[in-house]
């Protein structure tokens, strides 16, 4: 998603991202995630804190950080994770890693929900207010693109006492594709208590 600010105003800090999925996308049933990462892990050490066998996807965020009258953006890598269940709900930990001019690890958990027709589930991102400068404005999260799948990503095992490397299946698709294709909704929600939502369908392959 991308977030369009008129011009001359300063974006809004998103709280909550709430994507959409149409029945049977088996985003928990694949062979992605065998391991699980925890968010002290990904927060201390960044990647290399992580088994190898919980990533599930990567892409790129931009933010943009208030200085002065002015913002800078900032492009960072973004990286989804297994995380442990959470009460009884699977777990992505989605890691920006920021270089410049915002330096840290960022961990946003993320829920897979059920969701009501007609989709099939939900995955809940809770974004945390992030601070630029002391009683400065929070820094605002304008586009997010990322992967849940196998793409770059190599997987390993021990088979007869050797490490062997994989590439493990990707999400399930649904069996059947509804009447006027497969419908996907994102629904955002902003620090100032406004929301926006997109939906959209993909087509059924002929």
């Amino acid at each position: 998603f991308r977030v369009e600010t008129p011009a001359g105003q300063a974006p809004t800090p998103l709280s909550e991202v709430r994507l959409l999925l149409p029945r049977g996308l088996g985003v928990t049933t694949s062979d992605l995630g065998l391991e699980t990462c925890l968010i002290a892990q990904l927060e201390q050490r960044g990647f290399s804190g992580c088994p190898a066998d919980s990533l599930m996807g990567h892409g790129t965020a931009t933010a943009e950080v208030p200085f002065g009258s002015s913002y800078v953006v900032e492009r960072t890598k973004v990286l989804l994770f297994s995380g442990p269940l959470q009460d009884g709900h699977f777990q992505l930990l989605m890691l920006a890693s920021g270089e410049k001019p915002v330096i840290a690890n960022l961990v946003f958990p993320t829920l897979v929900l059920p969701a009501r027709a007609p989709y099939g589930g939900a995955i809940d991102t809770a974004l945390p207010l992030i601070p630029s400068v002391p009683e400065g404005p929070d820094v605002a999260l304008v586009a997010l693109k990322t992967t849940i799948g196998p793409a770059g990503i190599t997987y390993y095992e021990t088979i007869k006492g050797r490490r062997v490397a994989f590439r493990p299946r990707g999400i399930l698709l649904p069996s059947k594709c509804p009447h006027g294709g497969f419908p996907f909704a994102a629904r955002l929600s902003f620090t100032d208590g406004t929301q926006s939502v997109a939906n959209t369908k993909v087509r059924c392959p002929g």
